[in-house]
């Protein structure tokens, strides 16, 4: 569960993917904001379930 503090800080995945300094560091890696993306998505689909 998220403290106040954390969701009140903590940015928004949208922000953090339009952020000059991280697109430069995937520029850096040859990677692509669709890269980030698609690994997001895959650890979506692979994640264990949260215990009951």
């Amino acid at each position: 569960m998220k403290s106040d503090v954390q969701a009140l800080f903590e940015p928004k995945i949208d922000d953090i993917l339009s952020d000059p300094v991280f697109l430069a560091v995937l520029k850096r890696d040859n990677l692509t904001v669709d890269d980030i993306l698609q690994m997001i998505e895959t650890y979506h689909q692979n994640k264990p379930a949260k215990p009951n």
